[in-house]
């Protein structure tokens, strides 16, 4: 399985090549996240960013792991944006919420009463109440015996 060399890649971003299927594109950005992990210096950091965005047009979700792996290996003394702003790389601004508002958006993916029911289960009280973990009353069916 020729999935194209990642220093290759590196060298010019350009000319990566995305396989088609995605068990090979994941193996493919690994491959060039561990080589920019291996050696990260800011150029090989960038180039690897490249790599990640041209394959993050039809993958995003594969892209993603390996931009976990780029994110925690940014050179020291590096400002992210900057430096991909300067190599051609478009950077959209994002600013967090703050954590009352993501605590309600986190919420809000987990009920439709945005999650007052856990809250009322946990405030004040243990997250896990004490179970009976006696045997008692326990007979085993006939398929278990």
């Amino acid at each position: 399985m020729d999935l194209g060399d990642p220093e290759a890649a590196l060298e010019d971003p350009a000319s990566f090549v995305l396989p088609e299927r995605g068990d090979r594109v994941y193996a493919a950005l690994s491959a060039v996240a561990a080589a920019v992990a291996a050696n990260p210096t800011p150029e090989r950091w960038v180039a690897g960013w490249k790599v990640l965005a041209r394959a993050g047009e039809t993958t995003a979700d594969v892209t993603a792991m390996a931009a976990r792996v780029l994110a925690r290996c940014r050179p020291d003394g590096s400002e992210a944006a900057g430096m991909l702003r300067d190599r051609g790389c478009r950077v959209v601004p994002f600013s967090p919420p703050d954590v009352p508002e993501a605590l309600a958006i986190f919420y809000g993916f987990f009920g439709a009463d945005a999650g007052a029911e856990w809250r009322k289960q946990l405030d004040g009280g243990a997250a896990d109440p004490p179970r009976d973990t006696s045997a008692r009353g326990f007979r085993p069916s006939a398929e278990s015996a």
